[in-house]
């Protein structure tokens, strides 16, 4: 039997009933995932080592070595913060032309049923691309 989760829907809303909207399951690991990738380490003052250093990252020269960086950095932070969550794959597709890159997280949880989400995040290009 799969584990279920539950937990508030990030980015916090709230239900018709005027209570804070509730994540399951999938969605939780989904939400908990894109919060450690869009965290700094130092933003959270109770824990100023929880997050990525991958939107650091995306304001360095767009090229394959930021890539590999970046797909680095996104697997050890979700290894330290999601236990829950085994990363299958991490793929980056570079857009120099809009100074987007898209990150594609493969992702199994912890009952053994493979989940994917996908997180865009937007870097600023520097010179020298």
């Amino acid at each position: 039997m799969p584990q279920r989760l539950k937990a508030i829907s990030v980015p916090m809303r709230y239900d018709s009933t005027g209570f804070p909207a509730p994540a399951f399951n999938d969605r939780v690991l989904h939400d908990m995932i894109r919060t450690i990738i869009l965290t700094v380490p130092g933003e959270r003052v109770m824990r100023p080592t929880y997050g990525c250093w991958a939107k650091i990252f995306l304001f360095d020269t767009l090229n394959q070595a930021m890539a590999s960086r970046v797909e680095f950095e996104i697997r050890r932070s979700i290894q330290e913060w999601e236990p829950r969550v085994d990363v299958l794959g991490v793929e980056l597709t570079l857009v120099k032309s809009s100074a987007r890159v898209n990150v594609h997280i493969s992702w199994r949880a912890a009952d053994d049923v493979d989940r994917q989400s996908t997180i865009g995040i937007e870097g600023a290009p520097n010179n020298g691309n």
